[in-house]
C-alpha cells in the first residue's frame, strides 16, 4: 500500500513513518510539510493512503481534505493531530 504523510512537525512525521514501517503498513512514497505540498505530492504519488494533519500552515488540513476528495481515484484519508 502506498502512503503519503502530510504534517507540519518532522517529529510527527518521523514518528509516522517509524509506525508505518514497524506494522507494515505498506511504503511511505512521500511526505509534506503543508496541504499544499500533500496536494502536489498525491497527485505526483497516486497514493491510496494520506495520513493527514488536521492544523497545518496555509492551506489546513480539512480545505486539503476537501480538495482531495474531487480527485479521482480518492486515497483513504486518516486525519491526525498532535
Amino acid at each position: 500500500m502506498k502512503i503519503l504523510i502530510a504534517d507540519d512537525e518532522s517529529l510527527a512525521r518521523d514518528r509516522l513513518r517509524s509506525l508505518v514501517d514497524e506494522l507494515g503498513m505498506g511504503e511511505v512514497v512521500a511526505e509534506a510539510s503543508n496541504g499544499k505540498g500533500a496536494l502536489e505530492n498525491v497527485r505526483a504519488h497516486q497514493p491510496e493512503v494520506v495520513l493527514l494533519d488536521i492544523r497545518m500552515p496555509g492551506i489546513d488540513g480539512m480545505q486539503t481534505l476537501r480538495e482531495l476528495a474531487l480527485l479521482h481515484p480518492t486515497p483513504a484519508v486518516i486525519l491526525t493531530t498532535a
